[in-house]
């Protein structure tokens, strides 16, 4: 599957970005790959971008930002469907 292939190589650019504080390009890589990801309605991976996007507002000082996100990953994680 091409598109969740790309979505993982996104998610991964932006974790190498995140090691090297790159913040900014770690959020632009793990939003295409969310993006991604909500288009194939991936219940499976979408939780632990959100979580990754939380995280990376969180190291720049962002927390309401980093709130909403972690928010948004839990309340997909209750949601019916989700395993």
């Amino acid at each position: 599957n091409e598109p969740l292939e790309a979505a993982r190589y996104l998610n991964n650019a932006a974790l190498a970005a995140h090691e090297i504080d790159l913040y900014d390009k770690s959020l632009f890589y793990y939003r295409k790959s969310l993006e991604i990801l909500l288009e194939l309605d991936d219940q499976e991976n979408i939780p632990s971008v959100l979580i990754n996007i939380a995280q990376t507002y969180e190291k720049k000082g962002q927390y309401d930002s980093a709130i909403f996100y972690n928010s948004q990953a839990i309340g997909l994680s209750y949601s019916p469907g989700f395993e």
